[in-house]
Order: structure tokens, then C-alpha cells, then sequence
């Protein structure tokens, strides 16, 4: 997109919102008081047909741009040339079904959904150890043989 509109209208508009990274969610779960943030990411790539149809799901989905200081719309010859663009920089051919040889032209999509739990204080939950409590150092792992798997140790976990 910001390739087109460059070239046609001698500048880049906002065109998405804002996105977050993992920190970012685990950070904002803590600021709002829960304890033991939990975040996982899952990462599902579609293939379109071209850019259009997935600017329609895409608005489906509620993923809209929320910016306030956005444009209100794009023309349409700069739509025209960023799906050509996107079209020749990622697009590619696959096969239409298993059975034939036919292909189609595709432009993928790869669309992160993160997952998010935290839970709110509670006395019972596990409160961390208290700093300089530990005692082993992370730093004497690689000098350590803790990890060392020797036949004495397999024949007692037996």
C-alpha cells in the first residue's frame, strides 16, 4: 500500500491501527492488576484472490483502522496499483485442488491472534521467593553436571 501511494499520491497515509506485540500485552494485563499473565500467539497465513478480498474480511473481522487522524478513504487508482504491487511482490501460484494441474494466483496473509489470561489477586496464589533466596546460580548451569544422564541415574528413575 504505502508503495502505491507514494507513487500516485506523493506520500503515506495511516492505513492500520496500531499493533501489539506480546510485551505489550503481558505489560498492560500487569498494569491492570493481574497477576501471572499468560500470552500465546497463534499465526494463521489465508491465500486471496487479491487484495480486495482481503481488505473485505478484513473489515469482517472488525479490523478496521481506529486511528482518529486517518484518511477517510483511498482513490481508487492507488487501490488499483497497491494490489498490483502486493500481487507481484507476494503472490504466487498453487494448484486449484489435489486433483488438477490447474493454478490460480494467490497473495497471502498472515494474521496473528493473541490469546491473553491473567488472574486477579488472590491470597492463595504463589507469591515469588524473595530476591537472593536461590540457591543455585543460573550463572554455574553450564559448569554444573545437574543435567548429566549417566546409566546410574537412568537405572534409578527405573
Amino acid at each position: 500500500m504505502a508503495l502505491a501511494e507514494q507513487e500516485r499520491e506523493g506520500g503515506v497515509g495511516i492505513h492500520v491501527s496500531p499493533m501489539l506485540t506480546p510485551p505489550d500485552v503481558g505489560n498492560l494485563l500487569s498494569q491492570a492488576g493481574f497477576n501471572i499473565p499468560t500470552v500465546d500467539i497463534d499465526r494463521i497465513t489465508y491465500h486471496y484472490s487479491d487484495m480486495f478480498v482481503l481488505m473485505r474480511h478484513l473489515q469482517g473481522m472488525g479490523e478496521n483502522n481506529a486511528s482518529i487522524h486517518r484518511r477517510q478513504y483511498c482513490k481508487l487508482p492507488t487501490l488499483v496499483a497497491a494490489n498490483a504491487v502486493y500481487d507481484h511482490m507476494f503472490g504466487t501460484n498453487v494448484a486449484e485442488d489435489d486433483q488438477s494441474d490447474n493454478h490460480v494466483r494467490v497473495v497471502p496473509a498472515t494474521f496473528e491472534i493473541i490469546h491473553m489470561i491473567g488472574w486477579g489477586p488472590h491470597d492463595s496464589q504463589q507469591k515469588p521467593l524473595s530476591r537472593g533466596s536461590a540457591t543455585f546460580s543460573l550463572k554455574d548451569i553450564d559448569n554444573s553436571n545437574m543435567f548429566e544422564v549417566t546409566e546410574t541415574s537412568l537405572n534409578k528413575k527405573q
